[in-house]
């Protein structure tokens, strides 16, 4: 979970910078247009679905700061309480839900989409769909639910092309097992903190138990292989125990009787 905390982080912060940077602080609650696929285009009659939608997300909004109990929140609101409704957007990211944020950054424009991808050097559809499964796995694991052997939802859309060989070179990642996500993870983790010591601990657990048949996750052969899992250092010489490799056993010699 602490991988996951990390990522979350980040996009929050993004995401409240880069949508009060091109919209305002209060935009996210009191102009539609901050959120431009739940507005319909000038000229066109209303969504309802859209209009449902926001609505919805502004009653999230409100029920979630409601609920808050930080201290930033009591303060904002008995200094601005007068002339504010909401709070400016870098507070509001602290109180919401992450599938809140999730829902706001989905419905950004593409600008403020992207802007928040590039700290992942990801285009931005991409990255939406990333996101949504850490807030899957996030939720399974928060419920202490089963991860071995689950498929998550449509899973992670997968980069291809000659600028993300990363993903399919030597080890092909497929999107529709729990190794696709722990690979996104394992991935923006080290986008976001520069270095990939979660990789090597995640490779450690699994060493930890080598009888756990880790092929139904997903894990390919050689995966540790993989430039998305730089860091996961597997013991050498190994064998394959259902796709994880385990250190070989190898003999102790044993020395002859004293005559």
């Amino acid at each position: 979970m602490d991988a996951i905390e990390r990522i979350e982080v980040a996009v929050r912060t993004q995401l409240s910078y880069h949508h009060a940077h091109n919209h305002g602080p209060f935009a996210y609650a009191e102009d539609p247009r901050s959120l431009p696929k739940l507005c319909s285009p000038p000229g066109r009659p209303p969504d309802k679905n859209n209009e449902r939608i926001l609505r919805e997300f502004i009653e999230r909004v409100e029920d979630e700061t409601l609920r808050s109990h930080d201290e930033f929140k009591n303060h904002f609101f008995a200094k601005h309480g007068d002339e504010h409704k909401y709070l400016p957007i870098w507070m509001t990211t602290e109180v919401m839900t992450f599938r809140t944020v999730l829902t706001m950054l989905e419905n950004c424009s593409v600008k403020v989409k992207q802007s928040v991808a590039d700290l992942f050097a990801m285009p931005h559809n991409i990255f939406v769909s990333w996101m949504l499964t850490i807030n899957t796995v996030r939720n399974i694991a928060a419920h202490h639910s089963r991860l071995w052997n689950r498929k998550i939802g449509s899973g992670p859309t997968i980069p291809t092309g000659k600028n993300y060989r990363e993903w399919n070179t030597p080890v092909l990642i497929k999107h529709e097992r729990v190794f696709a996500a722990f690979s996104v993870i394992s991935y923006c983790v080290r986008k976001v903190t520069g270095n990939n010591h979660w990789a090597q601990r995640f490779a450690e657990l699994l060493q930890k138990h080598p009888n756990i048949p880790v092929r139904y996750m997903g894990f390919p052969e050689k995966w540790a292989e993989s430039p998305i899992w730089e860091g996961a250092v597997l013991p050498s010489p190994a064998v394959s125990v259902g796709a994880v490799s385990a250190p070989a056993v190898v003999p102790v010699p044993v020395a002859p009787p004293a005559p």
